[in-house]
């Protein structure tokens, strides 16, 4: 409809304002509705191009190859066959830009330092946002209901930050490239098309870093999963939040990745789940590792005091597939019965399940004997006690504080 491709030479600062393009793309073959490129040999640099409305052309609203200096601003792109904007280039600059149920990607942009801000795209096909640049910088972006992902990142060395992206079709995330930063991150419910398939983010590139992230389930549909970290290896999650995900909030099929600290918010019993090898994760209150293939994630402890007067204490309370690792007892007052003073550690239908017959009748750091439920996996979920037995006379005195050290086992294969 409007075509920018001058001949020969440098040609600088054309602008374009207050129109309004009707592509009637149903009637024709082809066609962008604003276009530029070097096809007739010059260099088209510096268009400007404010308050347009661009709608039905039978291929892209706004198609832009080789740009420079390009200003979009107050535009708004719509019903288009193609993408609603494709730009490749360099040094461009767009605001204010409204994508809105285009027939492939809502906004793609190609090439380097790019700069987008103050933008919303909505139920585009295929990608709301394709940032396939390297050195750009996206900011202040809602991107709904996008047909296929919500946002691809190809490219490396960009910046992402202030980003809501809501109920993709599949991924909200995919990253694809090296070397991006991400911050302030939303994603509300995600894989509609077949939700046990995709995770919200899925990470397939080196050296990336994603901080202050919110992955949020709408509460209804609990087969979502978080991240998966598919290839490449040493990408950083930090200050993450999941809420309402179902197992496997974090997945790693990859290697030397770290996660944490982390969050989890009413999300299902297996929320790791590591196939791969040096990955770390740390949940608030809690540290993890995975080292040659054996799963030390997500050590936890639980603890509480027993005295002579409160003999059987609750200190906490197992979820289903836990391990008691350790149980550790350190007696600050001797228990004085005239008999033998003994402790336990364990559930009312197993007192010495996880440690047995700790004698306490003198101070210090004692030595305990794993019971026979520690360090196996157990299926039930447990409320567990520490339990005093004085085998003579009432204890008139007695102190000692118990610790059990615990880890949440991954998935059974």
């Amino acid at each position: 409809m409007i075509e920018y491709a001058p001949a020969g030479g440098k040609n600088y600062f054309a602008e374009i304002k207050n129109i309004r393009l009707i592509g009637n793309g149903s009637k024709q073959t082809s066609g962008h509705g604003i276009y530029s490129s070097n096809k007739n040999g010059g260099e088209p640099k510096d268009l400007h191009i404010y308050d347009v409305f661009v709608k039905e052309c039978k291929n892209d609203g706004f198609h832009f190859e080789n740009a420079w200096g390009y200003m979009l601003q107050n535009v708004l792109t719509e019903a288009n066959q193609g993408k609603g904007c494709y730009i490749s280039g360099s040094e461009s600059y767009m605001s204010s830009f409204f994508s809105y149920l285009n027939g492939d990607v809502g906004l793609h942009i190609a090439g380097d330092h790019f700069h987008v801000s103050n933008s919303y795209v909505k139920s585009d096909s295929v990608y709301g946002v394709f940032v396939d640049t390297d050195f750009s910088k996206l900011t202040n972006i809602s991107i709904y209901q996008s047909k296929e992902v919500g946002c691809r990142v190809n490219g490396d060395y960009n910046t992402l930050s202030n980003i809501v992206i809501y109920d993709p079709q599949t991924y909200s995330l995919k990253i694809t490239g090296d070397y991006n930063n991400f911050s302030n991150l939303v994603l509300y419910k995600w894989g509609s098309r077949t939700a046990s398939t995709y995770t919200s983010i899925t990470i397939e590139g080196n050296n990336n870093e994603i901080t202050n992230l919110n992955v949020l389930g709408d509460g209804t549909n609990k087969s979502y999963k978080g991240i998966g970290f598919v290839t490449g290896g040493y990408n950083l999650v930090t200050n993450a939040t999941f809420k309402e995900v179902d197992n496997n909030s974090i997945k790693f099929y990859s290697d030397n990745n770290f996660v944490g600290p982390i969050r989890f918010v009413n999300c299902g019993t297996n929320k790791i789940d590591d196939s791969g090898n040096g990955n770390i994760v740390e949940e608030i209150g809690a540290w993890g590792y995975h080292v040659d293939g054996y799963n030390q994630r997500s050590q936890f402890v639980m603890e509480g005091w027993c005295t002579h007067s409160a003999k059987t204490v609750t200190i906490g309370i197992l979820p289903a597939d836990a391990i008691v690792v350790d149980v550790l007892v350190w007696v600050q007052e001797g228990f004085n019965s005239d008999g033998a003073d003994l402790l336990e550690v364990g559930y009312d239908a197993d007192h010495d399940a996880y440690a047995a017959s700790v004698d306490v009748s003198s101070t210090g750091v004692k030595s305990v004997t794993l019971g026979a439920t520690a360090k196996t996996v157990d299926a039930t979920s447990r409320t567990v006690k520490v339990y005093y037995d004085d085998q003579g006379s009432d204890a008139t005195a007695g102190k000692a504080h118990v610790t059990v050290v615990w880890s949440k086992a991954a998935a059974s294969p």
